[in-house]
């Protein structure tokens, strides 16, 4: 019997279960509040979080009315920042809700 390091098999296995874009998305989530910094600045964070990712919009949740109005005006810019940093995700529009 040979072994065979799980660093090999287990990439290979979240692409035959179709998990790549969960796992993707998982990591975008945490690096929500950085992305928004860098497009629109620091008074953004923690008003929103990632919610979804599908056919290409990414739903985002937001504390309120509000801050979903504030970052849809922003919305250019923030996609922007999101292509640049994860061009790994295919992102076409941002849906805000609250």
């Amino acid at each position: 019997m040979s072994w065979t390091s799980i660093a090999w098999v287990l990439p290979k296995k979240i692409k035959s279960l179709g998990l790549e874009n969960f796992f993707r998305l998982s990591e975008f989530k945490k690096k929500w509040d950085e992305i928004l910094i860098k497009a629109v600045g620091a008074k953004f964070i923690n008003k929103s979080k990632v919610a979804n990712l599908k056919n290409e919009v990414l739903i985002i949740d937001c504390l309120n009315s509000v801050w979903a109005n504030e970052l849809k005006m922003r919305e250019l810019r923030i996609l922007e920042e999101i292509k640049k940093q994860r061009s790994d995700l295919k992102i076409s529009k941002i849906s805000f809700i609250s």
